[in-house]
């Protein structure tokens, strides 16, 4: 599966499903996220339920989604970074990996984006780390893998690239590159370095002022979301980075005549919701509508998505979310599609 070139699925339609609601193990406050069926047991998280094939940015993206959202993510995060940790190349970056006939994991295709993974392993392992600080298999990763996202930021442009062939800056990837180095900055700050948090938010901030002008709104509101030439108007990517700013908390690129959350779901809630607008249920907009406290966009996402849960339209992304979104939801919350 590839965030930018996804292979379409069979569409599962007619079916509205609150009953899974009532039936969720993990609808109260404090529950952990539950990887059954995506996390093996040598703590490779697939992407797909059941499946044989690890995009790492899906599982990294997965767990930070379920932690923002309340779920205790302490015990899969864990095995995940150990599974993580022999993993990286010489350079300090990541692959994607399929499973051989013995059992053993190989790297099988390049990562998706460099910039977006190595930032979110970066989040991943200052906000699991303990309270004391990285361990040092994990201080050496997160230096090796900063270094490697340095490498990509491109002061041509005056954002993160997304690999080092691939010159080409992404809104969505730098929305989340800006945010995990705000995190990492917060967790060196609160570890004593105060020298490197500062740094971190510099860069951060430079990178946060100069997205406006790599990706600013056109003529119809909408952002532009890459440096290259635009395609088409796709759900994905197209309007999918509409909502990124906002869902990484950089509410400065939504500036008029950028179009805001309201209009937004003025335009597309519908399509989205009714599961027309793309192969995939696209959770992240919902977890934009928490943030947003719009109950009833949450409310209808999960039950209009519960029964795709772990089908070929759905990814350990969706169901981390599924999950932590769940625990926000008052089943007595309306759910119109319009």
């Amino acid at each position: 599966m590839n965030r930018r070139s996804r292979p379409l699925a069979a569409r599962l339609g007619g079916l509205v499903l609150g009953l899974a609601l009532a039936a969720a193990p993990w609808l109260a406050r404090g529950a952990s996220l539950d990887l059954a069926g995506y996390q093996r047991d040598d703590g490779a998280i697939t992407t797909h339920y059941q499946g044989d094939f690890v995009d790492p940015y899906f599982a990294l993206k997965a767990l930070l989604a379920a932690r923002e959202l309340g779920l205790d993510i302490a015990a899969p995060a864990g095995r995940w970074i150990d599974w993580m940790l022999a993993r990286p190349t010489a350079d300090g970056l990541f692959g994607r990996y399929c499973i051989a006939e013995d059992g053993a994991w190989l790297q099988c295709q390049e990562a998706d984006a460099d910039d977006s993974l190595l930032a979110l392993w970066l989040e991943l392992l200052h906000v699991a780390a303990p309270a004391e600080g990285l361990p040092p298999a994990w201080h050496n990763s997160a230096e090796q893998s900063r270094a490697a996202l340095a490498r990509l930021y491109d002061p041509r442009l005056g954002g993160y690239v997304i690999s080092p062939t691939q010159r080409v800056a992404l809104l969505m990837d730098n929305c989340e590159v800006v945010a995990a180095l705000r995190v990492v900055a917060g967790k060196q700050a609160a570890w004593g370095d105060a020298a490197g948090a500062r740094r971190l938010r510099q860069q951060a901030d430079l990178v946060e002022r100069r997205l406006g002008g790599l990706f600013p709104p056109k003529a119809d509101g909408l952002l532009r979301h890459t440096s290259e030439d635009e395609a088409d108007g796709a759900f994905y990517p197209h309007l999918v980075a509409q909502l990124y700013p906002l869902l990484h908390g950089l509410p400065s690129l939504m500036k008029k005549p950028a179009i805001g959350y309201r209009e937004w779901m003025r335009r597309y809630r519908h399509a989205w919701l009714t599961l027309s607008a793309d192969d995939y249920p696209w959770g992240l907009m919902a977890q934009v509508a928490q943030q947003q406290g719009d109950a009833p966009t949450v409310a209808c996402w999960v039950r209009q998505t519960a029964a795709l849960r772990h089908g070929a339209r759905w990814n350990v992304l969706e169901d981390a979310l599924w999950q932590g979104l769940s625990t926000h939801v008052d089943p007595n919350t309306p759910c119109s599609l319009r």
